[in-house]
């Protein structure tokens, strides 16, 4: 986060410098490296830079004597060179001091560009991967359950042979079983990232190795993990069998190394990289990095210029928006004038900027994202062209980190984008790359508006790979949780009547049911054996396209007769914390809390007056309460939240829930009422439905939704909402 009043300062400072952009690089934090869940990465910030380097664009003609001369005046030596733009990287040594530094990098600038074979000289900014997302410091952490499957976070997968596309959820939600088969050869893509582990068994047969412009060497290993698990997304293709697939398993990986350990690089080795892969046999340019600078700077402009000559030589560079929430871009704005900030390559006009859904077609929340006035305020923000799942991918990291992890972040949406690129340039040869950028467009599924409804404030398409090469199918698609503990749930029967055509989730929880008949409604059944089986009527099958169910659904697991079970479903957590969290501090945050399109609420549980369990105190099923807070959205982003009462106290329990930013120990955030949710509570004594709740039905508004009241085997049903907590 940057620091506003530091920023202030510069930005003032900057509007009266002729280098104004190396001034923003003064406001560069001290404190780049972080810690997140135990690894450690260096996230570029607005206007960072590696000290002691400075890029010179010079004028044609000029000599490398002549760039050698201005070196020497300062102490310094040409360190690199891109000869097609006249780029050259110098290094001067830098001074101990960190204030210094930045000011020696100011001077070096100022100095170079009174040269007249210079056209312009400024800081080697840095580019890195995408921030990784995290829960804010001190909520939820201690209630995650870091062993489960599907935790927003790098966890390492020990069996790979528990990892199968089965529980690749992104290969279902872009309909890739529907696709047909990938051709026996398809264009090559360019990762440019950490490195690639050309070892990993399920890519060994695809990577090609490119160079290494970190170390500058021909070994692209990867040392960081980033660019491995991107790689495994794009074109895995796992020997026997056994491991995961890409988008794309035909395609050959060029590994081409541009950022360290740490995730970072710089604006230099970046444009390298991309020049390197321009000119290789890989038709496909994969960027999962960001940084920002301001449009019509002299940085802005260079690498503008590299995009641009990629893109006229018929290439495709896929990039990543960004895991900024658009925070920068809105403070930018809040606080200076035009021009403000712009995540890049991310902004630029021909690259193929990707930003990431969950498995509803929500944004996630930390995604960066298109907006036209939000809140009254113009902000015109027209950048992303793709959305792709983003959220919980398993994927190939390096064997030497344990070979397989869930990530989530526009890193992973970009990367199967790229290979949905792949597929329909092989799929449709002749094309040309504009066609190909065209053709995933024109095809993706519609989601996203003005209003944001799913967290998307602007008309977006979420690639449909079935779509975009061509193939036919009539049915349906999604998602079944276990709304015990939110985890998805396999093997779950689904059957269409009157058809009774069938399919079986998987162990990512996703079915598809094709085969159907266009314009016909159906009835969905979901059973599986241990749970409760639930009926979706009124589903009307669209001719030629797979549906995708509007909300996830939730199984009840059954218990013995005498116990209770309160579940709480809806149909997205996200866009959730970090909005409420930036809403919280900041009154000028343009997405308020409560109109976020994700929901996040506290259950509550009560006996005789008394709160005995809620998400702060989640309660015992063996032990006084017997009662359990079974289900925290906060640990799974299911759309459920469970409540158990094992064994039934004497007395009053009372059901309620509230929905209020304004706390100390844990945030909430969006609305019982909001569109599209369907919040509803269904209450179950053993296995049979006792009485439901669905809050679009309540009388009153306000924080609190009163659900029910239970004493002994009675069970009232209240479902009103006031400003007080119950009763009322």
């Amino acid at each position: 986060m940057l620091n506003l009043r530091r920023r202030r300062v510069v930005r003032i400072t900057g509007l009266l410098a002729l280098f104004f952009i190396i001034l923003l690089a003064a406001a560069s934090s001290q404190a780049r490296m972080m810690e997140i869940r135990g690894k450690t990465y260096d996230i570029a910030q607005p206007g960072e830079f590696k000290s002691g380097e400075v890029v010179v664009r010079a004028h044609p003609g000029t000599s490398r004597k002549d760039i050698e001369g201005m070196a020497a005046q300062m102490q310094g030596r040409i360190k690199k060179v891109i000869p097609e733009y006249d780029l050259y990287l110098l290094e001067v040594p830098p001074p101990a001091d960190f204030s210094a530094q930045k000011a020696q990098v100011d001077e070096t600038a100022r100095t170079l560009e009174r040269f007249s074979q210079v056209k312009r000289a400024y800081p080697n900014f840095k580019l890195s991967i995408p921030k990784p997302p995290e829960i804010p410091a001190g909520i939820g952490a201690a209630k995650e359950d870091l062993h489960a499957p599907g935790v927003p976070s790098q966890q390492s997968v020990a069996a790979p042979a528990a990892i199968s596309s089965n529980n690749q959820w992104h290969l279902d939600k872009i309909k890739f079983h529907n696709a047909g088969a990938a051709p026996a050869d398809s264009p090559m893509v360019a990762v440019l990232d950490t490195g690639v582990d050309y070892n990993h068994p399920d890519l060994a047969a695809n990577v090609v190795l490119g160079w290494d412009f970190v170390d500058d060497d021909d070994d692209p290993m990867d040392e960081g993990g980033h660019g491995t698990h991107m790689a495994g997304l794009i074109a895995a293709s796992p020997p026997g069998g056994t491991g995961i697939t890409g988008v794309s398993p035909t395609s050959k990986i060029l590994a081409v190394r541009v950022l360290d350990p740490n995730g970072a690089g710089t604006w230099f080795q970046v444009m390298q990289g991309i020049i390197y892969a321009r000119d290789s046999e890989a038709k496909i340019i994969n960027l999962s990095l960001v940084g920002y600078d301001i449009p019509g700077s002299t940085a802005y402009v260079d690498l503008q210029e590299v995009i641009n000559d990629t893109a006229a030589a018929d290439k495709i560079v896929c990039v990543a928006a960004g895991n900024d929430d658009n925070y920068y871009a809105y403070d930018d704005i809040q606080f200076f004038p035009p021009p403000n900030l712009t995540p890049l390559p991310a902004g630029l006009a021909n690259a193929l900027t990707v930003t990431a859904s969950e498995w509803n077609d929500c944004r996630v929340f930390f995604s960066n994202y298109d907006v036209g006035t939000l809140s009254g305020v113009a902000y015109n923000f027209n950048f992303v062209d793709l959305v792709a799942p983003g959220w919980k991918m398993y994927s190939t990291i390096p064997v030497s980190q344990g070979g397989y992890a869930i990530q989530s972040g526009t890193s992973g949406a970009t990367a199967v984008a790229a290979g949905c690129a792949a597929r329909v340039w092989a799929r449709y040869p002749t094309y040309t790359a504009t066609q190909v950028r065209n053709r995933l467009t024109s095809s993706g599924a519609a989601i996203g508006s003005a209003s944001g409804g799913n967290g998307f404030y602007a008309a977006e398409k979420r690639v449909d790979l079935m779509k975009a090469l061509g193939q036919r199918a009539t049915g349906f698609s999604g998602v079944v949780f276990n709304g015990q503990n939110g985890s998805p749930l396999s093997g779950v029967k689904v059957e269409a009547t009157p058809d009774g055509v069938t399919a079986t989730t998987n162990a990512g929880g996703f079915f598809t049911l094709t085969g159907l008949t266009g314009g016909t409604a159906y009835s969905l059944k979901f059973t599986r054996s241990g749970f409760g089986s639930i009926d979706l009527s009124g589903q009307v099958a669209v001719a030629d396209r797979i549906t995708d169910l509007a909300r996830p659904t939730h199984l009840n697991k059954l218990r013995a007769a005498g116990q209770w079970t309160i579940l709480f479903s809806h149909r997205n957590f996200h866009p959730g914390y970090q909005d409420a969290v930036y809403t919280f501090q900041y009154d000028w945050w343009p997405v308020p809390w409560a109109k976020t399109s994700g929901l996040r609420f506290a259950p509550r549980l009560e006996l005789n007056g008394g709160v005995i369990v809620e998400p702060s105190t989640p309660g015992s099923l063996v032990a006084t309460p017997y009662a359990a807070l079974t289900n925290d959205d906060w640990n799974r982003s299911s759309g459920s939240q469970n409540l158990v009462i094992s064994r039934v106290q004497s007395g009053t329990y009372r059901i309620w829930t509230r929905l209020d930013n304004f706390q100390d120990t844990y945030y909430e955030w969006g609305s019982y009422k909001g569109p599209g949710q369907n919040l509803k509570a269904q209450i179950f004594n053993g296995a049979n439905l006792q009485g439901a709740a669905v809050a679009a039905n309540a009388t009153g508004s306000g924080s609190y939704w009163w659900v029910a009241d239970l004493n002994g085997g009675t069970l009232t049903i209240r479902n009103k909402m006031g400003t007080t907590a119950p009763p009322f």
